[in-house]
């Protein structure tokens, strides 16, 4: 199964930036409920004018393919026309899942050595 994220990054203007909320919180909540979505995020940004980050989650192309053609995500193109400059849209693909293991591969350690006592107390 292939996994796709798709970002937005919007910078909205301060008269707009409500709207520009508004409307990705609705898309945000309708989307999460499609068949295929594995789950739908909206970062504010915490502070007015700030960026705003809209990132959804797809089990595969063609689910994602069918929403970027929907009425749905029309709305998402209209919250696009409310920033301040042209947004940031990009979409992943991961093609590979890991774990513990790549920790271990990188940092060169075995999950069958023991931690060494004084990494615990180092503080």
């Amino acid at each position: 199964m292939a996994v796709l994220f798709a970002t937005v990054k919007l910078v909205p203007t301060r008269k707009y930036r409500n709207d520009l909320l508004g409307i990705l919180n609705s898309v945000r909540d309708l989307t999460q409920t499609i068949p295929g979505c594995v789950g739908c995020w909206l970062d504010d940004g915490g502070y007015l004018c700030g960026p705003v980050s809209y990132v959804e989650e797809w089990e595969s192309e063609e689910g994602l393919r069918q929403h970027l053609r929907s009425d749905l995500y029309g709305r998402l193109l209209v919250a696009m026309e409310l920033a301040s400059q042209p947004p940031e849209v990009c979409f992943h693909t991961a093609t590979e899942t890991r774990g513990m293991e790549l920790i271990e591969d990188v940092r060169g350690v075995s999950r069958t050595k023991p931690i060494a006592p004084e990494v615990l107390h180092d503080h």
